[in-house]
């Protein structure tokens, strides 16, 4: 990844902004869309924290059995201490992946309930560009709806270096209650979001978008 940041990356962030305030139909439907395919992870979601919470189950049943064999006397201390320490790192691994799967599948139902929120913070920003446009306004614009800029460059195959550049829009609104930056980026993680793909050869000043979006609940 390239640490130069063209200078025009200020004018086209922008002017995707201003896009998606004055025009939020196309960007609102983009997350509508994906929607659907956030129905399905949560489904396979669901699967997977059912089927988790079977084989823990059985870790209980088998330990049980195991503790029965103990006191009848068909295995000794050695071996019970070593099958309940099996079962225990089974447990814990299960357990692990029962809390993902859990965080997963909160993330996926919290992202599908935010379009109508999304609307609204893009109608509330958009109340706010028939003002006086001040830098501090600009500012607070970016700053809540853009979530990250990379920039990478790249050597095509007649040698020539191209810079590409990936902007991500977050559409959740900040909670006014964290001033810290990671916090609030920590509070957006399961927000609606898309990416915009930019490239701008060496030398040019242009930039020549890709024209698609791509949105995400992570």
């Amino acid at each position: 990844r390239s640490k130069y940041v063209p200078l025009a990356i200020e004018d086209m962030i922008w002017a995707d902004l201003e896009e998606f305030l004055r025009n939020p139909g196309d960007v609102l439907k983009t997350l509508a869309e994906n929607m659907d395919g956030l129905e399905d992870d949560d489904s396979i979601a669901k699967r997977e924290l059912e089927l988790i919470q079977e084989q823990l189950k059985e870790k209980d049943i088998e330990r049980g059995r195991i503790l029965n064999l103990y006191r009848r006397g068909t295995i000794d201390t050695a071996l019970l201490d070593h099958q309940m320490a099996d079962i225990e790192t089974e447990r814990q691994n299960l357990t692990q992946a029962l809390v993902c799967v859990r965080e997963r599948l909160g993330g996926v139902q919290a992202a599908a309930t935010r379009i109508d929120s999304a609307e609204a913070l893009l109608s509330e920003l958009n109340g706010r560009l028939d003002g006086t446009l001040t830098w501090e306004l600009k500012r607070e614009i970016v700053e809540t709806l853009v979530e990250g800029i990379i920039v990478e460059t790249v050597e095509k195959k007649n040698g020539k270096k191209e810079a590409i550049v990936h902007v991500t829009y977050c559409f959740d609104k900040p909670n006014s209650l964290l001033t810290n930056h990671t916090q609030i980026r920590a509070s957006r993680r399961w927000g609606l979001k898309i990416s915009r793909m930019y490239k701008m050869g060496a030398g040019r000043s242009a930039w020549t978008s890709n024209d698609s979006l791509r949105s995400a609940a992570a």
